[in-house]
């Protein structure tokens, strides 16, 4: 029966063991795709942020373009402060872009660095709940076999009495 008990503490070790190793190979394959997510919310923050740069170019060219074709000229003083203007929000606009999409990715990447640090918890937990159980199972074996086994009593007088 001892020997039950040692072999359990055993069986349960390796489960223990193996359920670490499972999700500490599941945290990383979870921080590894939350990485490859930071690097695609850049590269749309990066496409965002020459899609803006274009727009303010054509906003500033069409501007230029109304101005000459009115008669008052593209070099009028009003219509240079206007477009140093469009071509200051289009700056902004594409920094917000490009700030949003890294603010998101280090997001992700602390994301990653966390999920990394849980299977490297669970992996070391597996192992100390190992250790435990086969601990438990050697005390249980070695408690059997430290006690005396149970002795036999001979009656205290032999013919006498009815024996069940």
């Amino acid at each position: 029966m001892a020997m039950m008990g040692l072999i359990g503490g055993l069986i349960s070790a390796a489960g223990s063991i193996v359920g670490g190793i499972a999700a500490n190979n599941q945290a990383k394959a979870q921080a590894k795709a939350l990485e490859v997510r930071a690097g695609e919310e850049r590269a749309v923050s990066q496409r965002e942020a020459i899609r803006r740069s274009k727009e303010a170019k054509l906003v500033m060219s069409r501007g230029q373009a109304v101005a000459a074709s009115s008669g008052g000229g593209a070099g009028d003083p009003t219509v240079v402060n206007l477009m140093a203007g469009v071509g200051q929000e289009g700056a902004y606009q594409k920094n917000v872009a490009l700030y949003t999409g890294e603010t998101r990715g280090r997001g992700l990447e602390f994301d990653a660095k966390i999920r990394r640090m849980e299977g490297r918890q669970a992996l070391f937990a597996g192992f100390i709940n190992g250790a435990g159980s086969i601990l438990n199972g050697f005390s249980s074996f070695s408690q059997y076999q430290s006690s005396p086994p149970p002795s036999v009593k001979a009656p205290a007088s032999v013919g006498s009495g009815f024996y069940f």
